[in-house]
């Protein structure tokens, strides 16, 4: 089920993000702008919802079901680095989080970031959230860690007719202090 933001704050953020209404997580990098909403890099590519004339992106929270920890596990792929994980068990199907960073189109990535999400198809925009995003971020690949990814990202467009990309938990439900795990798609290779 998708958490209804209808009392959430509105904002329009281009390039530069607003800051944050709330601080970023423990273990949030230093050198990553936290993100509690989406940036657009360009005026034609913000929301436009049917009933306003004006642009509106909904905030979001931080989520309650997960928090970042350090990965201390020498066998672990992301050893030394953060992961996300379950603060709490997590129902089948339950959408954790949104995937928050910049919006830009698929000319404009790039080619160093391992942050890119596809953000909607008509037009191809992509979501990177290399240099600015939220805790979704920090969602590593099932490959070398477990035999299935536990979590999904997913398009979806939320009750105010916002796109956005969720991560939602799958059929099985992720026991409190389990890693989420993501297929980052058959292009992911292990170093």
């Amino acid at each position: 089920m998708i958490p209804s933001s209808s009392s959430s704050p509105y904002s329009t953020t281009l390039t530069t993000p607003k800051k944050s209404l709330i601080p970023p997580p423990k273990h949030w990098p230093a050198s990553v702008a936290y993100l509690d909403h989406y940036v657009f890099k360009h005026k034609e590519h913000l929301p436009l919802p049917k009933k306003e004339k004006r642009v509106c992106v909904v905030r979001a929270p931080p989520s309650h079901w997960v928090i970042i920890q350090k990965i201390d596990k020498p066998d672990h792929p992301a050893f030394q680095q953060y992961g996300l994980f379950a603060s709490k068990t997590i129902p089948p199907s339950t959408h954790i989080c949104d995937y928050f960073g910049l919006v830009i189109s698929e000319e404009e990535s790039s080619a160093t970031s391992s942050y890119l999400n596809q953000f909607s198809y008509i037009p191809l925009l992509l979501c990177d959230a290399e240099k600015m995003g939220n805790e979704s971020r920090m969602i590593n690949d099932f490959h070398g860690i477990a035999k299935n990814p536990n979590v999904k990202f997913e398009n979806y467009i939320d009750e105010n007719n916002e796109k956005r990309i969720g991560v939602f938990s799958m059929k099985q439900k992720i026991k409190k202090g389990e890693e989420l795990l993501v297929s980052y798609g058959y292009g992911f290779k292990l170093d």
